[in-house]
């Protein structure tokens, strides 16, 4: 699986959950090791500016519901003619 799938994989757990996911959690859905989750973490929350938040006490990450970006979406991928056509 490549790293965006990964992020659109993670990205599609965390909206449709209501519990936060734990680490160990994300890895075995995305057949990943540690250090691949939290590149595929630091890259949702940082490149792509997710409200997401690692709350160990609540028992892994989530969306932040209460930040002015929920519902958040990753961003599309927008292609000229030429590119679509090639």
């Amino acid at each position: 699986m490549q790293h965006l799938d990964k992020i659109v994989k993670l990205h599609n757990l965390l909206k449709s959950r209501h519990a936060p996911i734990s680490g160990p959690e994300i890895e075995k859905e995305l057949e990943c090791s540690k250090a691949t989750r939290q590149r595929v973490i630091a890259d949702l929350r940082d490149r792509l500016n997710a409200p997401l938040v690692c709350d160990r006490s609540a028992g892994g990450y989530y969306y932040d519901r209460d930040d002015p970006r929920h519902p958040f979406e990753l961003p599309g991928i927008w292609l000229t003619a030429e590119e679509l056509q090639a």
